[in-house]
């Protein structure tokens, strides 16, 4: 199924996952062998899943302290801001247009403002 790209991302491999070991459990009678064997699975599999997520919190951690140790706290945060305004304005379109949406009791405001500026 994951190689038809249904899991998308890790949460949702997981949530795949999740979703095939509790239907071993709802589908099949407590005694029988895949109901026993998925409620172990699904002990191991959260475990697993909380082990990798801490191992990759760690590791974010780490490189995050090497930069700054490199570049310095106040150059880190110039270039995590730098990082997330191109996210932002890079998908922006260029307009010869700009929508102007302002509360009507300060409309003669706005106008008022856009007659002396513009």
């Amino acid at each position: 199924r994951c190689d038809k790209t249904d899991c998308s991302d890790f949460n949702s491999f997981v949530a795949d996952v999740r979703l095939c070991l509790t239907n071993a459990i709802a589908y099949n009678t407590p005694d029988n062998v895949v109901h026993i064997a998925a409620k172990r699975l699904v002990k191991k599999f959260d475990e697993l899943v909380c082990e990798f997520k801490q191992d990759h919190v760690n590791q974010a951690v780490k490189s995050l302290a090497n930069i700054s140790k490199r570049c310095g706290p106040t150059r880190l945060v110039g270039m995590l801001e730098a990082k997330k305004r191109k996210e932002l304005i890079d998908p922006l379109l260029p307009s010869a247009s700009t929508l102007l949406v302002v509360p009507n009791f300060l409309f003669q405001h706005w106008e008022d403002q856009i007659l002396l500026y513009i």
